[in-house]
């Protein structure tokens, strides 16, 4: 298990199962195939233990994926300890180009793939600081952002850690206001079945697409309401506003 400030980011079998999902939430993010199975080009934010990449390569032989980690000790402690060298030898990433593994800031890739056209069918966040969302990849800036590195109809996948419902949703609602402010429909898959627990901070991933996104709708997907109390993130607020909301 990758803990991070007390946080556990990621975690992997010892076994040959090293490339299985040992946490639920991070299946969610193979819904970008169920919403547009011509799906091949992926970018993830946020390496951490390289779980979902790993399943990606071991399950689905036709895509590829690019994967930034800001931080080189994070990509050491993959390679070392949860088998992505090993992945790397059984899959031949290197030479296939199925995997590349980019150690530098998300915003900063998303800018120079805008810079040089380098586009993506699905982008993927996974980016988190000490338990919380990296707000810095919540934002509109960071939505126009990805939006410019995705081909038409793609799709942005983020993990985000909110209730579904009630006071503690409100950081689920001021994501997906943000986020409705650049892309036609966005809509949210929790990654708990929804009862009690749906008051209560969990995994929810929101989903983003200029494409519709009614083929999610039965695997759990819903229309989050937003009202005018519901903030846009914005890249000089959003670290203060994201914590006063998950406090209230």
């Amino acid at each position: 298990m990758l803990s991070v400030a007390g946080s556990a980011q990621s975690a992997t079998y010892l076994d040959d199962r090293y490339a299985e999902l040992a946490y639920a939430y991070p299946r969610l993010y193979d819904l970008a195939f169920a919403a547009r199975p011509e799906t091949r080009d992926l970018l993830m934010v946020g390496g951490g233990g390289f779980a979902y990449p790993k399943h990606l390569v071991a399950t689905r032989p036709e895509a590829r994926i690019d994967v930034v980690e800001v931080d080189e000790r994070v990509v050491s402690l993959a390679r070392r300890y949860f088998f992505l060298d090993r992945l790397a030898e059984e899959y031949d990433t290197d030479a296939s180009g199925r995997l590349r593994v980019i150690v530098g800031d998300g915003r900063e890739h998303l800018r120079e793939c805008a810079r040089d056209g380098r586009r993506y069918d699905a982008i993927l966040n996974d980016a988190f600081a000490a338990g919380h969302p990296a707000a810095s990849m919540l934002t509109l800036q960071a939505a126009d952002e990805v939006h410019a590195c995705l081909r038409a109809g793609g799709l942005y996948l983020a993990n985000v850690v909110s209730a579904l419902y009630g006071d503690g949703a409100r950081t689920l609602r001021s994501v997906v206001a943000t986020l409705s402010t650049r892309f036609a429909h966005v809509v949210a898959v929790p990654c708990a079945e929804e009862g009690s627990g749906a008051f209560e901070a969990d995994n929810v991933m929101v989903i983003a697409s200029d494409a519709n996104l009614e083929a999610l709708r039965p695997l759990g997907a819903r229309t989050v309401a937003t009202g005018p109390d519901d903030p846009v993130l914005s890249d000089d607020e959003a670290r203060r506003t994201l914590r006063r909301l998950s406090r209230r």
